[in-house]
C-alpha cells in the first residue's frame, strides 16, 4: 500500500469514528480488499438508512442526494466517490498545511 492509500485509509477510519462507527478498514489489508469491504459497508448502511451513515457523508462532505435522488447512484459508485473525497481531503490538508 502506497504512503496516500495509507493516509486515505486512516482519514476513512477517523472519519467513520466521528460519525459513530468502528473502525474496519486496515493498512495492513490492500488497497483492493479495503475497496471491497467499503463496497460490502456502504452496500449494508446505505439500505439501513440509519443517521451515522449520513453523519458519515456529513463528515466527508458528500452530499446524500446520491441516495435519494431519482437517479440514486450504485454503491460501487458511491464507495469511490467517499474514496475521492477522502482523497481530495488528504491531498487538501498537505497542501494546505505547509503554509
Amino acid at each position: 500500500m502506497t504512503e496516500i492509500e495509507c493516509k486515505i485509509i486512516n482519514q476513512l477510519n477517523k472519519d467513520l469514528s466521528l460519525a459513530g462507527y468502528t473502525q474496519i478498514f486496515s493498512t495492513s489489508l490492500s488497497m483492493k480488499k479495503n475497496i471491497n469491504k467499503l463496497i460490502s459497508w456502504v452496500d449494508v448502511e446505505s439500505e439501513k438508512k440509519l443517521s451515522g451513515f449520513t453523519q458519515f457523508l456529513y463528515s466527508i462532505d458528500l452530499d446524500e442526494t446520491h441516495l435519494k435522488s431519482e437517479n440514486a447512484i450504485d454503491n460501487e459508485s458511491l464507495a469511490w466517490h467517499i474514496l475521492n473525497r477522502l482523497k481530495n481531503k488528504v491531498i487538501n490538508r498537505e497542501k494546505y498545511s505547509n503554509i
